[in-house]
This record gives structure tokens, sequence and C-alpha cells, in this order.
């Protein structure tokens, strides 16, 4: 059975020239974060991802620094949080 998700709200529209990814793109990339829910089904791994697990905020594994920072995952544990948190912009 398919995954079923409900987008449930933008958690940030970001720059990624204004955050320390490695490397630096010489070209303009904004991310989009938004916090989803999954209503059915089993997340698995696709063309797009190679494994699916959910991690606490104090175990996760490496991250890959040309997608996504230590600083941005410990702000969206916030949203966790802070549901009524505005939506970040750069």
């Amino acid at each position: 059975m398919a995954v079923m998700r409900l987008a449930v709200k933008l958690l940030a529209l970001y720059d990624r020239s204004k955050h320390p990814h490695t490397p630096p793109f010489p070209f303009h990339i904004y991310k989009l974060f938004i916090q989803c829910e999954v209503l059915g089904g089993s997340p698995s791994a696709s063309g797009e991802t190679s494994e699916v697990a959910f991690f606490s905020e104090d175990s996760l594994p490496e991250l890959s620094l040309s997608r996504v920072t230590p600083q941005q995952i410990r702000r969206f544990f916030e949203y966790l949080r802070y549901p009524q948190l505005p939506t970040d912009f750069d």
C-alpha cells in the first residue's frame, strides 16, 4: 500500500546560501521544509531515498550538510514542541 501523507505546515522557506551548507553552490537554491503526517501505509525507500527511519532529537544520524544543517533540524524539533511558531523565511 502506498503511503498516504498530509501536509500540515510550511515550516521554513530558506535561501541555501544564507545557511552554512557545504559545499557552497554558485547559484541560488530555495529550500522548503514541510511538516507532514503519515495517515496510512508504510513509508518506504524510493528513487529519492535510500531508506526511511525516524529519529529522536538526540540520536540523529550523520547529516548531509549540503541538504540540511544541525541548526535547521533543531529548529524543526522546536516546531514539534511549539506548533504555534510562525513559518521561517529568509
